[in-house]
C-alpha cells in the first residue's frame, strides 16, 4: 500500500479561514474540482487526485447476530472481481478470578460481570467499534465473548452483591484485536477485604450542614490524568454519607471524586473534586448553594419574526458553588413559546441558551449567552439565525444532467466558536440537476449518491455566513460538479463460522460490506465511504466504485 496523499493542516486551515473571512463563496477544496483536472488513470477525491484502485479498505461483518462482527482488510489493488475471505470470529476468552484474603491464590469469580469494549478500527480511521455483554461465567470462571477487530479499551465490572463492598472495575487499554484472533484475558478482581474505603459526606453547605435534596446523588472515583474509573458508582445516603471503594495502588496519592445526580433530569449540579488520599477520609465535599430552580420562558422566532414550533431548547452553565448543569430539553409549541426550569448562574458567569431546530428548518442553531431575570420570567423573542442556502448543479460524466442524485451534507468541523451541527441534511437533485441545501455555518462533507451505475463521491466545502452591504445573508453558489465514472465490482464474501465446527471458509449470507478510501485531512488519517451493500443468500455482492476510464 503506497503512502496516503496528504492534505496539510496549513492548507486546510488557510482555505477554511479564507472562505469565511474574505467574503468568498465556499467551494470544494482547491486540489481538484473534477476528474478532468487529474492525470490519466486518476480520479478527483476530496484530498486530491488519486489512483481509484489504491488506498482502499473493506469492512466486512459476516453476521452480527451470530457473533461474526466487523473485520477490516486493506486491498493492495482493487480488482473487478474482489472476493473477501473473512477469518473466523475474533473472541476474547479467559477466566474471571478473584484474589483470596491473606494468600497469593485466586478462586473463580462466578458472579455476573458486565463487559464493555470501546475503540476504533486500526485499518479504517474514524470507524468506531463497541461491544457490551453480561457475562455469566461457569463454575471455573471461564468466559468467552465475540468482539470486532480494532484497538479497544476494555472494562470488566462486577455486579454489586448485597452487604459487600463494590469491586472496582478491571481495565485494559489499547488492547489490539486482529481478524480471527483469540485474545486471552483473565481479569482478577481484588479480595473485598483488601479494598481501600473512601468515606465522606456530600453536603450542599458545609457550614450550614445542609444536604442535597430532590434527587439521590452518586459518587465515583476517577484517575486524575485519564479520567478512567477507579471505582464503581456509589449512592449517597440521605444524610450525605457515602463510601466508595478503590483498589490500593503504588504511587496513587490523589484522585478525583465526581458527584452526579442519579436522575439526569434533576436540576442539581454535577461537580468534580480533587482529593488527596492522605487527608480526605472522613472529610466533607461541598456542592454549594446552587439555589432553587426558577422558570424561564420565551418565544423562538425566525429571521422574519415568525414563530418556530418544535424547536428544542435547553440551558447549560455553571451554578453557584461551581458545579455544572444542563436542563432538560423542552420543545416550543405552535406559537414558538417555551418554558424551562433552570438554575441561576455562578457569580461572574452567564448561562448559555441553546435552540436547535429540525434539520429541514430554514432557521439555524442559536447559541446565546443570556442574562437571567432575578426571579425568572420572560426572555422575550429569541431570533434564530437563518441557515445559509447552498446551491449547486450536478452533471453526469458525459455532461448530461444528473437528476435524482441524493445529496447529503454532514458537518465535520466548526468555524470559529460556532457550534457543530449534528445529523445529516439530505436532498435530491431535480430534473435540471440542481440541488439546494439549508446549512448552518460549518465545514461539511458533501456526499453525492447516484441511484444508477455511477459511484458515490464526496467533496468538502466550507459554508460561511456572508452578508451583503444591506446585511442580507448571501446564498452560496457552488461550482458545477461532475460525477465520476463508475465500474462494477463484484465478489463473494466467505467466512469461517466457528460454531459449526468447520475450518474451511463458507459463503457468508447477508454479510454487510463497506468500501472506504483512506485519506488524510488536516494532517490526520481519515476515511471516506465509497460504497456499501449487503450480500445475498449465497454471499455474493455487487457495488459501484469510481474509475478513471470510460465504462
Amino acid at each position: 500500500m503506497r503512502l496516503l496523499r496528504a492534505l496539510s493542516a496549513a492548507a486546510f486551515a488557510a482555505f477554511a479561514v479564507g472562505a469565511s473571512s474574505c467574503g468568498r463563496a465556499p467551494q470544494a477544496l482547491p486540489f481538484c474540482a473534477s476528474d478532468a483536472e487529474c492525470n490519466a488513470g486518476e480520479v478527483c477525491f476530496p484530498d486530491g487526485c488519486g489512483d481509484p484502485g489504491q488506498d482502499i479498505a473493506v469492512e466486512v461483518a459476516p453476521g452480527a447476530t451470530t457473533g461474526q462482527l466487523a473485520q477490516d482488510f486493506l486491498i493492495d489493488r482493487l480488482q473487478a472481481v474482489q472476493d473477501v475471505q473473512a477469518f473466523e470470529p475474533a473472541v476474547i476468552r479467559g477466566s474471571l478470578q478473584q484474589k483470596v484474603a491473606l494468600g497469593p491464590d485466586t478462586v473463580p469469580f462466578v458472579g455476573e460481570v458486565t463487559f464493555r469494549a470501546y475503540g476504533q478500527s486500526t485499518v479504517i480511521p474514524g470507524r468506531t467499534r463497541s461491544a457490551q455483554y453480561a457475562i455469566l461465567s461457569d463454575q471455573s470462571g471461564a468466559y468467552e465473548v465475540p468482539i470486532p477487530t480494532g484497538s479497544f479499551s476494555l472494562a470488566y465490572t462486577a455486579k454489586n452483591e448485597a452487604q459487600l463492598p463494590q469491586l472496582p472495575p478491571q481495565r485494559w487499554d489499547k488492547q489490539l484485536v486482529q481478524p480471527g484472533q483469540t485474545v486471552i484475558l483473565s481479569p482478577v478482581f481484588p479480595d473485598h477485604t483488601s479494598l481501600l474505603p473512601l468515606q465522606g459526606r456530600l453536603l450542599r453547605s458545609v457550614t450550614g450542614g445542609t444536604t442535597v435534596t430532590g434527587t439521590t446523588m452518586q459518587v465515583q472515583v476517577l484517575e486524575p490524568q485519564t479520567g478512567n474509573p477507579l471505582s464503581q458508582q456509589a449512592a449517597v445516603a440521605a444524610g450525605g454519607e457515602f463510601t466508595v471503594y478503590i483498589e490500593p495502588r503504588t504511587g496513587l496519592n490523589a484522585v478525583v471524586i465526581r458527584t452526579t445526580p442519579q436522575d439526569s433530569t434533576a436540576l442539581v449540579p454535577s461537580k468534580s473534586f480533587d482529593i488527596s488520599l492522605a487527608t480526605f477520609p472522613g472529610s466533607a465535599l461541598e456542592l454549594g448553594d446552587y439555589g432553587s430552580p426558577l422558570q424561564v420562558s420565551g418565544r423562538i422566532v425566525d429571521g422574519a419574526g415568525g414563530a418556530l414550533a418544535s424547536v428544542d431548547v435547553f440551558i447549560d452553565g455553571r451554578a453557584n458553588g461551581g458545579g455544572t448543569f444542563r436542563t432538560s430539553a423542552v420543545m416550543t409549541d405552535l406559537l414558538g413559546v417555551f418554558s424551562v426550569a433552570t438554575l441561576r448562574p455562578m457569580t461572574g458567569t452567564q448561562l448559555t441558551l441553546w435552540a436547535i431546530p429540525g434539520p429541514k428548518s430554514a432557521a439555524g442553531i442559536l447559541k446565546k449567552e443570556i442574562a437571567l431575570p432575578q426571579s425568572g420570567g420572560n426572555l422575550g423573542d429569541l431570533r434564530l439565525p437563518d441557515k445559509v442556502q447552498v446551491n449547486g448543479t450536478l452533471a453526469r460524466p458525459d455532461g448530461a444532467i444528473a437528476s435524482s442524485v441524493y445529496v447529503e451534507a454532514e458537518a465535520v468541523a466548526a468555524i470559529g466558536d460556532r457550534p457543530v451541527p449534528h445529523g445529516t441534511t439530505r436532498v435530491v437533485s431535480d430534473a435540471d440537476g440542481r440541488f439546494s441545501l439549508r446549512l448552518d455555518p460549518a465545514v461539511y462533507r458533501l456526499d453525492f449518491i447516484p441511484t444508477d451505475l455511477l459511484p458515490r463521491v464526496s467533496r468538502l466545502i466550507t459554508v460561511a455566513a456572508n452578508v451583503d452591504a444591506g446585511g442580507m445573508l448571501q446564498p452560496v453558489e457552488l461550482p458545477d460538479f461532475t460525477l465520476s465514472r463508475g465500474r462494477r465490482v463484484t465478489g463473494t464474501i466467505s467466512s469461517i463460522p466457528r460454531w459449526l465446527g468447520v475450518t474451511e471458509p463458507m459463503p457468508a449470507p447477508n454479510a454487510s460490506v463497506k468500501f472506504f478510501r483512506l485519506v488524510t485531512f488536516d494532517g490526520k488519517p481519515s476515511s471516506l465511504l465509497l460504497a456499501e451493500t449487503v450480500a445475498d443468500s449465497a454471499g455474493h455482492y455487487s457495488v459501484v466504485l469510481p474509475t478513471a476510464s470510460a465504462p
